[in-house]
């Protein structure tokens, strides 16, 4: 079994979990004062973001639909495998174009 099988992919899901209370008090102490919320974890943002009544916005860090240069990092490699070659390329964008924006506040209006 490969290191990014699906026993990689639960260790990681677990170590999230271990510390996911404390990121989202984390998260919630950084915005008290705040006008807006900026946040790479688009679905943490946007609630914390939403119960401090301010806007919020992803700023994701990497690239979240596929380039020429770079995947979408969007988990995939965690949850398939698939972590060398062109061998899913359709996925890839399927799955990134699904995941981009999420937890981004819909335009009000």
């Amino acid at each position: 079994m490969s290191a990014a099988g699906p026993l990689s992919s639960a260790r990681f899901a677990r170590a999230l979990a271990a510390h996911w209370l404390d990121i989202g008090r984390a998260v919630a102490a950084a915005t008290r004062d705040a006008d807006l919320l900026l946040a790479p974890m688009g679905l943490l943002g946007y609630h914390v973001a939403e119960a401090a009544g301010i806007p919020s916005m992803g700023a994701f860090l990497q690239p979240l639909e596929a380039t020429r240069a770079f995947r979408p990092a969007v988990l995939l490699h965690r949850l398939t495998g698939f972590t060398r070659g062109p061998s899913r390329p359709e996925i890839s964008r399927l799955v990134a174009g699904l995941t981009s924006g999420a937890g981004s506040r819909p335009p009000a209006g």
